[in-house]
């Protein structure tokens, strides 16, 4: 669906008695991505119930802020909702109250060519990230339960976001599925935890942010040993801590 921009039709998500979710609510997997849709986004939450939902509404228009009643529910196995229209901040709670969630994908939550300032164009030739620079209608921080209460989660991006907070200094472990995080272009501070580096994710972007402090060798080696790994922690403060020689 190209062109102009579609509003997502309440036909689609009431049935013929006007029954919330209609003929759509047993859905496990909502998919309507690329498709230039606005309007509000719990509209297109609304369209299923169903548990082990996959759903992906990424590179639309949508609006509004992440529905809580309906992450609540608890039944998400895939939420994917890049470059929209988005607004608020990130309802730690309800997004962990889904513990079989695997894939957690926000990046851009404002960065929809649709909602971009016009104002902000000259950022590409200062060789910043365009969402970072539009996504001022989100921000907050990262929830500290998405690293504790999602056990099944293998995939975490929540780039350019505006996300202000420290990540947990005191973070003991990660989920051990956790292979891919991008928490890039954000203005996140604090140090970066060693749990999270001794975790190991085979992807793991910091990119653009504020954080500083001191990074172990030991967390360096295991990296460097690492043929698959793919990590970026430039545009930081950070520093090296060299091991010692005798």
């Amino acid at each position: 669906m190209g062109g102009r921009p579609v509003a997502w039709s309440a036909a689609a998500e009431h049935g013929a008695d006007g029954a919330a979710g209609g003929p759509l609510r047993e859905l496990q997997t909502v998919v309507v991505a690329s498709n230039a849709l606005t309007g509000p986004v719990a509209d297109v939450f609304a369209a299923s119930t169903a548990s082990g939902l996959i759903f992906n509404a990424a590179y639309n228009a949508l609006t509004g802020t992440l529905p809580v009643a309906s992450l609540s529910r608890g039944t998400y196995a895939s939420l994917v909702l890049t470059d929209n229209c988005l607004a608020g901040t990130l309802p730690g709670a309800a997004l962990c109250a889904n513990g079989d969630l695997s894939e957690l994908l926000l990046s851009g939550l404002h960065a929809a060519a649709a909602c971009r300032s016009d104002a902000l164009s000259f950022v590409a030739a200062w060789g910043l990230h365009a969402s970072y620079a539009e996504s001022a209608a989100v921000g907050g921080a990262v929830p500290p339960c998405l690293w504790t209460a999602l056990g099944a989660l293998s995939d975490l991006a929540l780039s350019g976001n505006a996300l202000i907070s420290h990540l947990p200094s005191d973070l003991a472990t990660v989920a051990a599925t956790l292979v891919g995080v991008d928490l890039s272009h954000n203005a996140l501070t604090g140090t970066i935890p060693e749990a999270l580096l001794e975790a190991n994710p085979t992807r793991l972007d910091l990119s653009f942010n504020r954080l500083a402090g001191t990074l172990a060798a030991s967390a360096t080696t295991l990296y460097a040993t690492q043929n698959k790994s793919q990590v970026s922690l430039q545009v930081n403060r950070l520093s090296l801590r060299r091991p010692a020689h005798h």
